[in-house]
């Protein structure tokens, strides 16, 4: 790999923070260091975004020799990712996980063995199920908070006797030991203990796991607790996590993909791996969307809790606002100690605010993009999310006349001027509407507004109109137009 200066003519490492990676308009420097406090991209459908930033951003980070997640909404993201990865000398990186592939991720035993190894419990893998019960809450626009902890509960308690049993845990035998749980006045009942997946495992339990307290808190919920809920409570709380979540993940072809043993893992990508989630939602519905989000929660706690940080590693996530969960706002406050550069891209803020509504979900969203320093936006034509672009930006102090006089006298009459200071938009919003897309229209050629909080660009400003040619990215090419900073691999 080439050594790259910067200022100076010491070398700078292939992973050093101060390497380029990137160069707006040909000269400004976006570095790695740059990548891991996050890059947000807006454009409305059509914008070029998709097709110059994304694009950009992604063979610069390739070439780097960064790892990564892709997380995929439309089919021909992931044929779109083997030409990126082929075209940037990374094509033996590629793991695309997906029907067809003989790859497996069964993310509650990956958690489950860390958790006991760890004296932990199933409490991450809890976390993970509770994410999904969250999503679909919000997706059928329930806000009460009562059914997703009675769920939590309810799934917390079934993998404490996976744990116990020693049972390869899947969602699918999750639904199995929920809907076989007893009902009030069953729980000695020798018929039901006879049929019950519930009761067999509390059995393989008691013989593996005696004196275990984490055991013997789940055998009284299941045994006593459970049995004696409210009828309408219980098949309320049952519901919320069978009828939304599990069911997704029990048709045999997703069940092979999570449910049987682990081939491939988060960690894949600290050794330079890129794992596309070849389970699109527009063609996967919400399973698609449910794996997705499964892959990205686990490799956001596999990145917090790596030691060797020297490979960055991206997220990478094209229609974003499929994948928003609670955890991305605090994964993103450490991202950068993490060393992992979290790229999302949507059309306006409020497709996020459609998944996560209400007060707390907007100051959520908020935070996420204010902590996502890079920010880009394309030709939009949603005022509100040109607004919030301009005043994350923020304003300067501007002299403006403000009033002229005439004074008379001998000779000619004299015009005396008045200034005014008034603070004004560096970037006004309206801007973004003019934008460049690209296409024959345009002779390819796109535009966008780019800022990088805490930075000032060569010409004192806090912003700059990047340009891009959709044709070419390699440095060398001029133009003026937005490169890639290090040169495309050669065979």
């Amino acid at each position: 790999m080439s050594l790259f200066n910067l200022f100076s003519k010491a070398p700078v490492a292939p992973w050093d923070e101060q390497r380029p990676l990137i160069k707006w308009n040909g000269d400004e420097p976006w570095t790695i260091g740059d990548s891991f406090e996050g890059v947000q991209v807006f454009g409305d459908t059509g914008s070029g975004k998709s097709s110059t930033s994304a694009k950009l951003l992604a063979a610069a980070m390739l070439r780097a020799g960064y790892g990564g997640l892709v997380l995929t909404v439309k089919r021909e993201d992931s044929e779109e990712w083997r030409k990126l990865l082929a075209e940037n000398g990374r094509e033996r990186d590629g793991i695309f996980f997906g029907q067809g592939d003989d790859l497996c991720f069964n993310f509650l035993d990956y958690e489950l063995q860390r958790g006991k190894a760890k004296r932990l419990g199933s409490r991450n893998a809890s976390l993970i199920l509770a994410e999904l019960i969250s999503l679909t809450q919000r997706s059928a626009g329930r806000t009460d908070d009562f059914w997703n902890h009675a769920a939590n509960e309810m799934v917390s308690q079934v993998l404490e006797l996976f744990m116990a049993a020693g049972e390869l845990p899947s969602l699918k035998l999750a639904k199995e030991v929920i809907e076989s749980a007893p009902k009030a006045g069953q729980a000695k009942d020798s018929l039901w203990q006879k049929d019950s997946k519930c009761y067999g495992l509390i059995v393989k339990g008691r013989c593996r796991a005696a004196g275990d307290a984490d055991f013997a808190q789940a055998e009284r919920y299941w045994l006593e607790q459970f049995p004696n809920m409210a009828e309408k409570t219980r098949s309320s709380i049952v519901a919320t996590f069978t009828a939304s979540v599990a069911r997704h993940f029990c048709p045999a072809d997703v069940h092979r993909l999570f449910g049987e043993r682990t081939t491939v893992r988060p960690e894949d990508i600290f050794d330079g791996k890129i794992l596309v989630v070849d389970l699109p939602v527009k063609t996967y519905g919400p399973a698609g969307r449910f794996a997705n989000i499964v892959w990205k929660y686990c490799v956001q706690l596999a990145v917090e809790r790596r030691e060797n940080r020297q490979r960055p590693v991206f997220i990478f996530a094209d229609e974003s606002h499929h994948f928003l969960t609670d955890n991305d706002q605090l994964f993103q406050t450490t991202a950068r100690s993490s060393r992992c550069c979290v790229v999302n891209l949507t059309q306006n803020l409020g497709n996020y605010f459609a998944q996560s509504p209400g007060d707390v979900g907007r100051y959520r969203v908020e935070s996420l993009c204010n902590c996502l320093k890079t920010r880009i936006i394309h030709q939009c034509s949603d005022p509100r999310t040109r607004n919030w672009f301009a005043d994350a930006i923020g304003k300067h102090r501007i002299k403006r006349e403000d009033s002229e006089s005439t004074s008379y006298g001998p000779g000619k009459p004299v015009p005396t001027y008045s200034e005014k200071l008034m603070d004004d938009y560096w970037v006004f919003p309206d801007l973004a509407t003019g934008l460049k897309t690209g296409g024959p229209a345009n002779d390819c050629q796109v535009s966008a507004i780019v800022t990088k909080a805490g930075k000032m660009f060569s010409g004192g400003k806090p912003a700059i109109r990047a340009n891009f040619d959709q044709r070419k990215f390699e440095p060398g090419t001029g133009g003026g137009n937005t490169v890639v900073a290090i040169p495309k691999p050669t065979e």
